[in-house]
């Protein structure tokens, strides 16, 4: 029988796999729930304009996206004033903008609030845009690459 030590990069592995458990149960301090709550939304936004990079000639196009996309949905989002004060008819376009949920996630955990109310619907809600931006972003990447 051939005793076989272990490979130092194997070890490596092992610790990096404790070290992420371990920060997966740590405990959700203000500072790190205000982390989330600014990343999750980050990824939710770049996950919706990664498809686009696919199809976009040019960089510069994204000017209009920012421009005409990005730009209004700061103003519609509850980050300057409330978004029950805009019209109702423009109440839904925060509704299905990521910058509301995480604006919502962060007012709440910056006013101390620990888990606010409806944290789980905006953290799905984000979550989901995630999956959907890059889920079709594989697709179109992929197709882009294979033509």
């Amino acid at each position: 029988m051939i005793a076989v030590a272990p490979v130092a990069g194997a070890q490596r592995s092992r610790d990096a796999r404790a070290g992420v458990a371990d920060t997966v149960r740590a405990p959700l301090t203000p500072a790190r729930a205000f982390f989330y709550s600014a990343a999750v939304p980050g990824l939710a936004f770049s996950a919706s304009l990664l498809p686009l990079a696919a199809v976009l000639k040019q960089s510069h196009s994204f000017n209009v996206v920012f421009r005409f996309g990005v730009t209004p949905l700061f103003l519609f989002s509850g980050v300057f004033f409330p978004v029950s004060q805009l019209p109702s008819g423009f109440q839904w376009v925060a509704l299905v903008s990521p910058l509301y949920h995480g604006v919502e996630l962060t007012r709440a955990f910056v006013l101390e609030q620990r888990v606010p109310p409806g944290a789980a619907v905006h953290v799905a809600y984000l979550c989901g845009l995630v999956a959907a931006g890059n889920g079709k972003a594989r697709m179109t990447f992929r197709r882009k690459l294979h033509a």
